[in-house]
């Protein structure tokens, strides 16, 4: 595509979106080598093996069972009886959750649509706008409350690593920060229920 015939059209979010496609920050990019070193500290080259080092260094990263995150069966039982007590509060009885199972209101969905990072987020700022989606986003929100269950792919992330800044190890997977992009719905229910226990 010509880029000065792209300039001329009225339309110049195609002209920088085609400038940032052959722009220099593709070269700045660094690309992740497809090189790891496993633990004799040999350097791997096959994609499988590849993938399937990065797969278990982050599995274990991400699933580390230490006894700091056990939750213990009594506070469970209190939980689900919907009281908790708490050593934080200068009243050490048991107090009262029920407002925690309040139905979702459409302005709780529409706060926390607008709370979004525009940019960021990847949610189109039609969608603040838009009644319909909002409404739908307050069913789904909802339902995921009410019955204490959440869609498949709400619990699916993409992992997207970048390269630590000085880092001279770039065959070590845990040489770079691992960034994780979530569901956009996901991330307005985790705002709805941060609220509420905030």
């Amino acid at each position: 595509m010509d880029l000065l015939t792209e300039l001329e059209k009225s339309s110049l979010r195609d002209f920088w979106k085609q400038i940032g496609i052959i722009g220099i920050s593709n070269d700045r990019r660094d690309p992740i080598p497809w090189e790891v070193i496993d633990d004799n500290g040999e350097v791997i080259t096959k994609n499988d093996c590849v993938l399937q080092k990065w797969r278990t260094v982050y599995q274990t990263l991400f699933n580390d069972q230490t006894d700091s995150i056990l939750y213990d069966e009594c506070h469970l039982d209190r939980i689900k009886q919907g009281k908790f007590s708490s050593d934080l509060c200068d009243n050490p009885e048991l107090m009262d959750t029920s407002c925690l199972n309040e139905p979702i209101t459409r302005c709780e969905v529409e706060e926390a649509v607008s709370r979004l990072k525009l940019r960021k987020a990847n949610i189109p700022a039609e969608v603040r706008k838009n009644k319909t989606c909002i409404n739908m986003l307050r069913k789904i929100i909802s339902f995921c409350i009410e019955n204490g269950t959440s869609p498949l792919e709400w619990k699916q992330g993409i992992i997207n690593p970048i390269v630590k800044p000085n880092s001279t190890y770039i065959r070590v997977p845990l040489s770079y920060h691992e960034i994780t992009l979530l569901s956009v719905p996901y991330k307005i229910y985790c705002d709805i229920l941060n609220r509420r226990f905030g």
